[in-house]
């Protein structure tokens, strides 16, 4: 619980359990934007009403540990303070960012999963055909990855996977996608190209770092790729076009 002034927000008094929150013991005098993450304190400063002290505010401990707080204000009859009470739902938002990156990641490897990868494309091929620019969808299936797991099991098998998804982020740019899209599939979203054989060459380049041994603990695996390609707008101005030629291109390499 606190004074605040309204006009400032600057922190009149506070009781015990605030000091403890932010850890911070001198803390009377100060303003509450400064107690708030740097986003938070721009959209709040405007507000000289109160309005902007209810709801649930991002703050920063004194440790610089994020410290988020449903906020209700009521203000003091006569004057241009209200009391503030803030409860602590910090708990509550970690669980829902944790929820909200198991709907979008897979949790083997951390990639964007297929959801999130169709998404990302889409906003992809729309800036591609609005500035007249190349982009293509690669897809992988790794070679030999079944009898690892047959072998080794399931956990020399998902460290695998990671593995292969580290190289991949690596190899390719921070503007492109990678994202696990089933078993040992991948997907990878070039965006933004200057020409098709751009694509290729990145495509080149993961079959050769895909191809190097993989240590995992005191086992050393190999495992291929097979890659298809299909470019924007060369092969298809739609997500599903461009992948089921890119999937076409995926078997048709692993066949020959």
């Amino acid at each position: 619980m606190a004074i605040v002034d309204l006009r400032g927000y600057l922190l009149r008094k506070v009781n015990p359990m605030f000091r403890y929150l932010f850890g911070n013991d001198k803390i009377e005098g100060g303003s509450l934007l400064d107690l708030m993450h740097p986003e938070e304190a721009v959209a709040v400063r405007a507000d000289s009403t109160g309005a902007a002290l209810r709801g649930t505010r991002h703050f920063q401990t004194n440790g610089g540990d994020s410290l988020w707080l449903s906020l209700s204000a009521t203000p003091c009859v006569g004057d241009n303070e209200a009391i503030l009470i803030g409860r602590d739902v910090t708990e509550d938002k970690t669980r829902e960012a944790e929820l909200a990156h198991r709907a979008h990641y897979d949790a083997v490897t951390g990639l964007p999963n297929r959801h999130l990868f169709m998404d990302r494309v889409q906003q992809g091929l729309a800036q591609a055909g609005r500035e007249q620019r190349g982009a293509a969808i690669l897809f992988l299936d790794l070679d030999s990855f079944k009898p690892i797991n047959d072998t080794y099991g399931h956990a020399v098998g998902d460290a695998v996977l990671r593995s292969v998804a580290l190289r991949l982020r690596e190899t390719v740019r921070q503007t492109d996608t990678v994202s696990r899209f089933a078993g040992d599939e991948f997907l990878v979203f070039l965006s933004m190209l200057r020409s098709v054989s751009e694509a290729e060459v990145i495509a080149s380049r993961i079959r050769a770092v895909i191809g190097r041994p993989i240590a995992v603990g005191d086992v050393d695996v190999s495992v291929g790729v097979s890659c298809g390609v299909a470019t924007f707008p060369e092969d298809g101005n739609d997500i599903d076009t461009l992948l089921l030629q890119a999937d076409k291109r995926m078997y048709s390499q692993k066949k020959g």
